[in-house]
């Protein structure tokens, strides 16, 4: 029998570390993330844990460069310990701020909160957007037509639209892109109205497993570093989470008055 002579990268589990960790930034589940180790080297779920974060680390075996050897990442040289990722929170709350179309130094939580409110006045008010579009792109392509056209939608239809109907969604959002003038009676203008429906819809998916990602990072402060900068971020993104998960919730229950969504 041909036998097969190898040796493994010394930047494998560096690699498998890094991948992992963006899954994690992508998805915000632990679990999921872990699977990465598991399928690859088929460790358990304690041990996949603690490979993502960083507290261990895969590494090759100087006696034997076929095989990988798990270590505790103290164990590391000092120039390992440098390549060798750690969960890193700040990272955590950049990617939540990037989602949200936001930007991580200019990202005011309050700010953000106070449009919310907005969004959710012109939803109990269920007031009418008017959008001027230039259509010629979306109903013509590739001719050198201009088609103009006044679309009037109301708050709560715009909403239904993004949350119910994932085709129209896409046709309603390409609308307003290419929008030339809006009228909202005062009220965010379209184009913002549906960039912040689109953050409810978002974080009413992911809140909880935001939260749960930041209850992790709170119960290994030591570990992982947490600062009281890192505090103030994970509190804010719990404020922005908590309003737009109980504004989706006042959406889906047919824009019924809630009491605790307007004293807010």
């Amino acid at each position: 029998m041909n036998t097969l002579n190898f040796s493994l990268g010394n930047r494998i589990g560096i690699v498998l570390a890094e991948i992992a960790q963006q899954k994690f930034f992508d998805t915000f589940d632990k679990n999921e993330a872990s699977q990465v180790f598991i399928e690859s080297i088929g460790c358990d779920e304690r041990f996949a844990e603690k490979l993502l974060i960083g507290q261990y680390a895969l590494v090759v075996s100087d006696e034997d460069k076929t095989q990988l050897v798990c270590v505790e990442r103290e164990d590391l040289t000092e120039e390992q310990k440098k390549e060798y990722p750690v969960l890193d929170a700040t990272t955590f709350v950049v990617r939540i701020v990037n989602e949200l179309g936001g930007n991580f130094e200019e990202f005011n939580a309050n700010g953000f909160i106070v449009d919310m409110k907005d969004v959710r006045d012109a939803l109990w008010k269920n007031i009418k957007f008017t959008i001027t579009s230039d259509l010629s792109k979306l109903i013509l392509k590739g001719t050198d037509a201009d088609i103009f056209a006044e679309v009037s939608l109301t708050a709560q239809n715009i909403t239904k639209i993004l949350i119910e109907d994932e085709k129209n969604a896409q046709e309603l959002k390409d609308i307003v892109q290419e929008s030339y003038l809006v009228r909202s009676k005062g009220y965010l203008n379209p184009n913002k109205f549906i960039s912040y429906i689109l953050n409810t819809i978002y974080l009413k998916e992911k809140g909880q497993k935001i939260l749960n990602c930041i209850q992790y990072f709170m119960s290994n402060k030591e570990f992982f570093n947490i600062t009281d900068e890192h505090e103030y971020n994970f509190f804010k993104i719990k404020a922005c989470v908590n309003f737009c998960t109980e504004l989706y919730n006042f959406i889906a229950n047919d824009f019924k008055w809630n009491e605790s969504l307007f004293n807010k």
